[in-house]
């Protein structure tokens, strides 16, 4: 127990009716009750020691009432043990903080702090601040020097590399701020081997930073002036404050509440503050060990038993426990995820979508990549709102860490050189699947495709030494050698020789290894299914909805009648007999039918044909508004998308309505491939696709900074849905299965999937 306590000098003290103690903040209100409280309050005021306080107090109390009192008091943490100081108002503000007044200025005593100034930043401000709460500020390093200050105009400062090194190699904490700008910068508090560095700050910094690091490549052949930092002596002042605030809160508490492991932005002209975590890189080459744990070691599934299976898929955790470990991961500054905002406007309780931007690397010098990189989003839908934010947030991670750093596991060498040497090397063609006659037309093709998704690629060379990235077969449990350019994106090899483009699919994140590794599976049957449908054009039977039993169902329909909407399901279904369903809808009035697709694949057929409805709901707000005179005001400008919803119709392409001469199915017919292990999941799939004649194989991409597993998926053989119209699966499986009686390259669809 407190030997002289006083009562917390921020609380405002008010007694009713003699036994009832309110204590109040700005904030919160407490109430204690009781005499014995109201008895030994007005002696709590750290003048005399506790017998003395009881000895005080009203003979008509009891001790152990006052002694119960004063205990009550001390656990809620209303008392303090230490005088209070000359200035009330200081001492409400460490009283608030947790810290003895007389510690804090004891603290401020001893120590000092070294302010510095990096070009086009002016320390003076911060200074003065710091001088008037009474910091002492050396002008160079001492012994009793417990921090440094860096004023910087640029976060991404080049002198801020050479600092970050002196500051581990000393293990000298530090604080970096920017007071002039849009959005004043305070932060991070860095602790050298507690907290993340300046360069792993600078790695999410410049992802995120895209058109800054593309002027500063080409300021040596264009003229540029930079903006000058909005600011006016009021807002410098204010931001030099709320930095000495930082500083006296480091010295006396250790560490400051609002910059742990974070760094926080002011705007001065909206008066808002945003919270931006700083993750720590364990890879990072300057504060951890820059080798990554390594991806070329068998990729072995473990046991991973599903406790989720509602919305979304079939996960080791809830989706609320996911997006709680993740959120730290979204921001404009320091995020992973750059952005994520909501598409759904109104709350229907049946679509529910999100975009998310995410952290890309500028990968070639070039306006083409860096409007592609500002232009690319990810995106998530759901049954749920929850749901939906996981989904984007997984999707922009998996893009993230999808991006070629130079820090991967690879070796080189020519495809001649591995097959010489006796290794099992996949070979691109076997990955991409286009056909001779799209190479030999490759020049005119990419000059005429707008969207970029079809962009047909060089040939590839055999002789030609690349990088190639040892990945794991889980069909044969050996090792596979593929192209790295092929598993990840922006490989310089790509730029040096174009055999193939950045491509998602396959790419797949998980709270775990063996949920990405489903997720990337079913996306590949997903988009092999798809294909097998779209291109050859067939018809394939009407799923029945009726059937699912399921309430959900019966909502998105009506919501879809609601918006004058018919809606169905078709069964994509292919050899491989993992459960894959379109949902379709089109508009009945107006001049456009605007014909929406979604598709889904799980080894739950309910959850194939619910992913199948969230897809088609994500889809959805693009069409949505109507103008006065009936056209669409579609909230996309992929002109692929338009020319499709503005010229489809069920007439002139019967393929997405269903086959009038087969009976609707029962999806239950599928129903049999779920486990309750998603380790058993995924070898089922693998086997399925094994008996088909084709491999399964896995690289995992996962990065010791992101909670979260990635991995890229290949079978190569299995159709991507953008156009590839190489021989295989695209002729062989549609005929074989009757659905088709020829399928050959002269009558395939001429429209190319868009999505």
């Amino acid at each position: 127990m407190i030997g002289q306590p006083r009562v917390k000098a921020h609380l405002d003290v008010a007694v009713v009716d003699d036994d009832k103690v309110f204590l109040a903040t700005e904030d919160a209100t407490y109430l204690v009750e009781g005499r014995a409280v109201n008895g030994v309050l007005p002696l709590l005021d750290g003048t005399r020691p506790l017998d003395e306080i009881i000895a005080g107090a009203s003979s008509a109390l009891a001790l152990a009432p006052m002694m119960a009192a004063v205990r009550r008091l001390e656990r809620a943490g209303h008392l303090a043990s230490d005088p209070a100081g000359d200035d009330p108002s200081a001492t409400a503000w460490w009283d608030k903080m947790g810290v003895a007044p007389t510690a804090s200025r004891d603290a401020l005593e001893t120590a000092t702090v070294v302010v510095h100034a990096l070009a086009g930043a002016d320390a003076g401000p911060v200074v003065d601040a710091l001088s008037a709460v009474g910091v002492r500020v050396a002008a160079s390093p001492d012994a009793s020097t417990r921090l440094g200050v860096v004023v910087a105009a640029d976060y991404l400062d080049d002198g801020l590399a050479a600092i970050n090194r002196r500051m581990l190699d000393g293990r000298h904490e530090w604080l970096l701020c920017r007071i002039a700008g849009e959005r004043v910068h305070i932060g991070p508090h860095f602790r050298p081997g507690r907290s993340a560095c300046w360069a792993c700050l600078a790695q999410r910094l410049a992802g995120n930073r895209q058109l800054h690091e593309y002027l500063e490549r080409k300021t040596a052949t264009t003229w540029r002036r930079p903006a000058a930092p909005p600011a006016l002596p009021s807002t410098i002042a204010t931001a030099a404050a709320m930095v000495a605030t930082e500083v006296v809160s480091i010295l006396v508490a250790g560490s400051s509440p609002r910059l742990a492991d974070g760094l926080r932005t002011f705007d001065p002209y909206t008066f808002t503050a945003e919270v931006h975590h700083v993750v720590r890189r364990p890879q990072c080459a300057e504060c951890g060990s820059p080798s990554l744990p390594s991806h070329d070691r068998p990729v072995v599934l473990q046991p991973a038993p599903k406790s989720f299976t509602d919305d979304g898929g079939h996960r080791v955790e809830r989706p609320e426990v996911t997006y709680e470990r993740l959120v730290k991961h979204v921001s404009p500054i320091t995020g992973a995820v750059s952005t994520l905002k909501r598409q759904t406007i109104e709350d229907n309780g049946v679509a529910y979508s999100y975009a998310s931007g995410h952290n890309f690397a500028l990968m070639q010098d070039s306006t083409y990549f860096l409007r592609k990189n500002l232009r690319g989003r990810s995106g998530g839908k759901g049954r749920t709102d929850v749901q939906a934010k996981v989904g984007a947030i997984c999707e922009a991670i998996e893009r993230y860490v999808g991006v070629f750093r130079g820090d991967e596991p690879r070796r080189r060498a020519s495809y001649d050189e591995l097959l010489a040497a006796g290794e099992a090397v996949v070979h691109p063609a076997d990955l991409l699947l286009f056909s001779d006659r799209q190479y030999d037309e490759r020049h005119s093709w990419n000059a005429a495709n707008s969207s970029g998704y079809h962009v047909v690629p060089e040939r590839f060379e055999h002789n030609r030494p690349i990088d190639w990235t040892t990945a794991w077969s889980l069909r044969d449990d050996a090792p596979r050698a593929v192209p790295t350019g092929y598993c990840y994106f922006g490989h310089p090899d790509i730029a040096e020789h174009f055999f193939c483009a950045s491509d998602a699919n396959g790419n797949a994140a998980g709270n775990c290894l063996e949920e990405a590794v489903l997720q990337g599976l079913l996306e590949l049957v997903e988009r092999d299914s798809v294909a097998l449908w779209w291109y050859p054009r067939v018809r394939r039977p009407e799923v029945d909805l009726d059937a699912l039993q399921e309430p959900y169902v019966d909502a998105v329909r009506d919501h879809y009648a609601r918006l004058g909407r018919s809606i169905w399901m078709l069964d994509l279904t292919t050899d491989l007999g993992i459960p894959t369903f379109a949902g379709v809808s089109r508009r009945h009035s107006g001049p456009t039918e605007d014909i929406l697709i979604g598709f889904g694949a799980h080894v739950d057929p309910r959850m194939a044909a619910m992913r199948a409805l969230t897809e088609l709901n994500q889809f959805l707000p693009a069409v949505c508004e109507v103008a006065p005179d009936g056209t669409t005001n579609y909230w996309m400008d992929d002109p692929d998308a338009i020319e499709w919803w503005t010229t489809a119709t069920v007439e002139n392409a019967p393929y997405v309505t269903p086959d009038p001469s087969t009976p609707a199915i029962d999806p239950q017919r599928y129903a049999g491939l779920s486990t309750d292990d998603l380790a058993g999941d995924v070898r089922n799939c693998v086997e399925r696709i094994g008996a088909a004649g084709h491999d399964v194989i896995v690289v995992d991409q996962t990065r010791p900074d992101i909670e979260l597993s990635v991995v890229k998926v290949m079978a190569p053989g299995l159709r991507h849905f953008w156009r590839r119209l190489g021989p295989g699966r695209l002729y062989d499986v549609p005929t074989r299965m009757g659905w088709a009686d020829t399928v050959a390259e002269d009558g395939l669809n001429p429209t190319s999937i868009f999505f």
